[in-house]
């Protein structure tokens, strides 16, 4: 969805709207440039938020499926211990 940012000069200052053109209508109230700034900067965070989550939730069921979240490799058995509890530790053992 393409977004443009509007701006018009008033007698109050310059205030600015966003206007969507996918609905062709503002998206926004008429904002001053501090309260713009504000509210992309809530919008940014909201975004970065919401797809760390995704990404989170991705890895998560990677690691329930096979056991190890990469995605390059091999997974690893559900009930095995722990690798430094196991094949960490036969591979570098002294005995």
């Amino acid at each position: 969805m393409l977004r443009l940012i509007h701006a018009r000069q008033t007698d109050d200052g310059l205030r600015f709207r966003i206007w969507s053109s996918e609905t062709k209508s503002y998206v926004s109230s008429e904002m001053t440039e501090a309260e713009l700034n504000n509210f992309l900067l809530a919008e940014a965070v909201t975004k970065a938020v919401s797809e760390h989550n995704k990404n989170f939730q991705e890895v998560i069921a990677r690691a329930k499926e096979r056991g190890a979240s990469s995605q390059i490799g091999r997974g690893r058995r559900l009930n095995e211990p722990w690798d430094a509890q196991g094949m960490d530790r036969r591979l570098f053992s002294q005995d």
